[in-house]
Parts: structure tokens; sequence; C-alpha cells
């Protein structure tokens, strides 16, 4: 007889992180599309002389969105593609994608906690609205932990999981 490389199905709390990761690449593809539209709306908004130096601003903030959206969603797209194939390196670069996700969101909160500010008092201002003033803080970075957290207890599985060794290793 010969021997059959037989993969266990896909299922338990991989079913779940499959799901997270086909919706993570429609809101990156998303983003993609619409983060554009904005940016023109805001640099068209600061298009008055005294908001001329908030516009390099606004562009640096711009290209780091688009680099960290495209990034992310390049690494999701090929993870699905490891995922549903059932690839052996499945887990190894999830763990290694999670890890990366992790340090380049924890940069790219503390470039928002320094530039967002400014940009939307800025904006406020020049729209002459003073209700519309900046209610941001530092405290939305805040927000790493849980994500934190969670990408801690999904790499804790990936390690330690039966179910993730027979699905993606055998």
């Amino acid at each position: 007889m010969s021997s059959v490389n037989y993969k266990v199905p896909i299922r338990g709390w991989l079913i779940l992180f499959g799901l997270g990761l086909f919706l993570s690449l429609i809101g990156g593809l998303l983003s993609l599309l619409g983060l554009p539209q904005i940016y023109h709306a805001f640099s068209t908004r600061l298009a008055s002389p005294e908001c001329k130096p908030i516009l390099s601003l606004l562009a640096e903030t711009y290209r780091w969105c688009m680099v960290m959206i495209l990034a992310n969603t390049v690494a999701v797209a090929f993870q699905l593609v490891l995922f549903f194939g059932r690839s052996r390196f499945f887990p190894n670069v999830t763990i290694f994608l999670i890890a990366i996700q992790l340090l380049s969101g924890a940069v790219f909160y503390s470039h928002l906690n320094e530039s967002l500010p400014l940009l939307l008092n800025t904006l406020a201002a020049a729209s002459h609205h003073a209700a519309t003033t900046s209610t941001y803080s530092a405290s939305h970075g805040a927000t790493m932990l849980p994500k934190f957290l969670i990408s801690l207890a999904w790499i804790f599985y990936f390690l330690r999981s039966q179910r993730v060794q027979e699905t993606f290793t055998h």
C-alpha cells in the first residue's frame, strides 16, 4: 500500500482565524480604495495659505497609512494562500507576521500620536468650527494592549495546538 499524505480538515479555532484573515483582506482592500479619497478631502480643506505647513505632515501620514495598509493586505493574502493550501509553513509564517504587525503597529501608533492631534486641530481651525476641535489624545494608543494580548494568545495557539500540527505539518 502507498502512503497517503492526508491532512486533517480545517476546523475549530482555525475556522475563526481563517474567517478573520478573509475579513482582514476585504477590510484592507476597502481601505486602499477609500484612503485616497479621504486624503483628497483633507488636502482640499487645508488649501488655505495658513495651512500650507501642515500639508507635508498630512502627506507623510498618508504615505504611512498607505504603506501599512498595503503591506498588511499583501501579508494577509499570502497567509490566506498558505492557510487554504494547508502549507506546513503556515504556522511559522503566521507567528512571524503577527510579531511584525505588532511591531509595525506600535511604530504606527506612535507616529499617529504625534501627528494626528496637530492634523485634526488644524483641520478644525481651517473649517472655522470651534465645535470640531480634536478630542484625540495619546490614550488612543492604548488600543495596542488588547491587540497585543490577542496576538499572544494566537501565537501560543499556533505553537502548542495539536490541531494546528495535524492540519498543517503532517
